[in-house]
């Protein structure tokens, strides 16, 4: 069984690392000052807490009004055997559409993420020569079909248990990504070498606490260390330069 604590802490595999997701970041860079970024990224976590609270007690509801659903499907079908079988209103299939049209619009960001930094961001910046617009924009298409082939060969035979697959992804992310993204608007003191430390240590964290029988969520001490380091590093920066 699953304890309280686990729960509580997977709040940085959901949560923070859903925060910090890739996509997002093209937004926050895609913001008319810091002002606008800060308060993006501010209300987006109360929406996101807001919603996912909202979730999981429509997902409680559901198992105490309907305890024979655990009979019938996983918990990542839930929701839409509730809909499909529970809910036999006109609204039924608006609620499909706006599943399905929330699974296009993920995908389109993904995929346009990852066309985007795999062609300007990664290749485009490691080669000698200086590349066309057109040789980039041929590269991302390529990427995108990459991209877009993996997932699909992934989706033929998912994982069994997706939610805690989604959990352990978006972790990943929070670890290696959250205190970057967060500690570089609101920590005056951010330097590279620290985001550098602390991106490695996220990772690395990530490994070797994944598979540890931990009482919380490996997420959460895999954040804590890597937002540790991103603080440590430029005080012992700013230490050496008054020594020296």
């Amino acid at each position: 069984e699953i304890g309280i604590f686990v729960y509580i802490s997977m709040f940085f595999g959901w949560g923070m690392g859903l925060a910090s997701n890739p996509q997002y970041m093209v937004r926050i860079l895609a913001a008319k000052d810091k002002k606008t970024a800060k308060h993006m990224i501010l209300h987006a976590l109360i929406f996101l807490c807001v919603l996912y609270f909202a979730l999981t007690q429509i997902g409680l509801g559901l198992r105490i009004l309907f305890p024979q659903l655990k009979n019938y499907c996983s918990a990542d079908d839930v929701f839409i055997y509730a809909v499909v079988n529970l809910m036999n209103t006109p609204f039924s299939g608006f609620f499909l559409i706006s599943v399905i049209g929330a699974c296009v619009s993920t995908a389109n960001s993904q995929l346009h993420l990852i066309g985007c930094m795999l062609s300007y961001d990664v290749t485009a910046q490691i080669t000698k020569k200086k590349m066309s617009e057109e040789q980039i924009l041929i590269l991302a298409r390529v990427f995108i079909f990459i991209g877009g082939t993996a997932a699909l060969i992934l989706s033929v035979n998912p994982p069994e248990d997706m939610l805690s697959f989604g959990a352990d992804i978006w972790g990943l992310f929070s670890a290696a990504l959250a205190p970057l993204i967060y500690g570089g608007l609101y920590w005056k003191r951010r330097t590279k070498a620290g985001a550098v430390g602390a991106f490695f240590t996220g990772l690395i964290c990530s490994v070797l606490f994944w598979k540890m029988d931990l009482r919380i969520y490996w997420a959460f001490p895999a954040t804590l260390c890597a937002a540790a380091v991103y603080v440590v590093i430029p005080m012992f920066e700013k230490k050496r330069g008054a020594e020296e």
